[in-house]
């Protein structure tokens, strides 16, 4: 709602007649557009009234819900991820996707079952796999080079077993 009226708002729906960009129209900056959002979120939840609520604002109907709010579990929120359109299948190499490869410790043994894979659109690093067959959770996959990358990172955190380089300057030379 807010952002039309923001200079520089290229989504507007399209007209009969053609409008041109301002072009002397200064862009804010980012601090000036966040500064901006923020006051304009505060004014819409504090000063608001909603006559179809008995003149309350958000923040009032908010605070005056008795309503318990808790976490769901992560499981239950998969139904909100995209589907892929066709079942895959787990290969001895992982999943394939595209020109992507993901992997998973319970895909050893299942080579050629059937999956059903959902995803965060823009989101490449992991999906979920679900078994075509009867709809089981089955958990989630890592892109092979973010799968490389974690053990890496692992093994970055482990001790070493050399000692350090000598360095010049750090005293006596090593025999």
């Amino acid at each position: 709602m807010h952002f039309p009226g923001l200079p520089g708002f290229v989504h507007a729906p399209r007209t009969s007649r053609r409008t041109k960009k301002d072009p002397d129209e200064c862009l804010l900056t980012y601090e000036a557009f966040i500064r901006i959002l923020l006051e304009w979120v505060h004014e819409w939840n504090h000063e608001h009234r909603i006559r179809t609520r008995d003149n309350h604002t958000p923040y009032e109907l908010w605070h005056d819900d008795l309503t318990p709010i808790y976490d769901p579990d992560p499981e239950d929120l998969h139904f909100t991820l995209e589907l892929h359109p066709r079942n895959l299948t787990i290969n001895s190499d992982g999943v394939h996707w595209g020109k992507r490869l993901y992997l998973a410790p319970y895909m050893q043994g299942r080579r050629g079952d059937k999956v059903v894979l959902r995803y965060m659109p823009r989101q490449e690093r992991t999906v979920e796999l679900f078994d075509a067959k009867d709809g089981t959770y089955l958990g989630p996959a890592v892109l092979q080079n973010a799968a490389a990358q974690e053990r890496s990172s692992t093994e970055r955190g482990r001790p070493r077993s050399r000692p350090p380089a000598y360095r010049p300057g750090q005293g006596d030379a090593p025999a």
